[in-house]
């Protein structure tokens, strides 16, 4: 069984803080404080985080992005769908 990690043990490994977004040409490539602030501000995904959302099966990156371009603060209408 692999072994869980702890915070700071991520944090320590220069591998997990490299800019894993496809957008180098972005003014706010490897910038991942900004980038995620602008784009909570604009209630969009990161490129990087889409990229580890698609992977994911159960998800449904594109459901995702369509509440957080339709609903304020990134909340549906209904109680089931809130996102937090």
């Amino acid at each position: 069984m692999e072994k869980k990690l702890t915070p700071h043990e991520i944090l320590s490994d220069k591998n997990n803080a490299t800019c894993i977004c496809p957008d180098t040409d972005c003014e706010w490539h490897g910038n991942c404080d900004d980038c995620i602030t602008l784009h909570r501000y604009h209630a969009t995904i990161p490129s990087c985080l889409e990229i580890e959302l698609k992977n994911k099966k159960d998800i449904d990156v594109d459901h995702i992005n369509a509440v957080f371009k339709n609903k304020s603060n990134a909340r549906c209408q209904d109680e089931q769908n809130y996102f937090y």
